[in-house]
């Protein structure tokens, strides 16, 4: 499979702004909402791919002791500066090579992290997720679909920011499954910087082949958007496991 690329120390300070338009308070929200209907009881949450922490940071506010890991440094520098509810502990790592002791009740891994995974890691990641959950725990992941990536390759974006503008173009091969996003972006000083980030499509079958494999007892899909089942036409798929 061709590489899956995935720097993001170069637009760290920028990403809040490239993201406004994410809503992740009410993403905060479903995720909460699913826990209650889990009945998840404790308060240990570890947030895998954390990024700038914007979706932690409204998870605290439920109550969560959240850890957040990146492989990103400057992402986790830029999450840090963030006001958690909660005392907060901040790991640079690769979440495919986790190594921590604690155990959590519930383990989320969102904005298609997981699509960056190869299909030779998948459930070298799954398992290394079950290991650090308690029992009766749960991971959450959301994932971009094949119908999703397709769809996102034939709209280019343009997004403005404080103090430059940036043009995003994708494309999506269907033999390899990878998509590619060329990120151009024009600063007001007349700078310009360039970036390449990549992605693959996964399939659901894949995907609970890897979290049976792994230890999972159940794995129910849903459409993100409406949280109903997952079907052909969802463009981002949500995946709640439970240990």
């Amino acid at each position: 499979m061709d590489r899956i690329i995935f720097d993001y120390d170069g637009i760290a300070n920028l990403y809040d702004s490239f993201m406004s338009m994410v809503p992740y308070k009410i993403w905060a929200e479903n995720i909460y909402n699913v826990c209650k209907g889990f009945k998840v009881k404790g308060k240990e949450l570890i947030d895998l791919g954390a990024g700038t922490g914007n979706l932690s940071k409204h998870l605290s506010e439920y109550g969560f002791n959240v850890t957040l890991v990146d492989l990103s440094i400057e992402m986790l520098k830029e999450a840090q500066k963030k006001n958690y509810r909660n005392i907060s502990t901040f790991v640079c790592c690769d979440i495919l090579k986790l190594s921590i002791k604690k155990k959590f009740d519930l383990a989320i891994c969102m904005y298609d992290t997981v699509n960056h995974i190869t299909e030779e890691n998948i459930t070298i990641f799954f398992s290394n997720v079950f290991n650090i959950l308690k029992d009766d725990a749960i991971f959450i992941f959301d994932f971009n679909t094949e119908f999703g990536l397709d769809l996102m390759s034939k709209n280019s974006q343009i997004r403005d920011g404080n103090g430059f503008i940036s043009f995003w173009d994708t494309e999506y091969d269907p033999e390899s499954r990878i998509c590619t996003l060329n990120l151009r972006i024009e600063f007001f000083n007349k700078k310009t910087e360039s970036f390449v980030f990549s992605e693959r499509a996964i399939f659901p079958e894949e995907l609970e082949d890897g979290l049976k494999k792994a230890g999972f007892q159940t794995v129910d899909f849903y459409d993100f958007s409406t949280m109903k089942k997952l079907n052909d036409y969802s463009e981002r798929g949500l995946v709640v496991c439970k240990k």
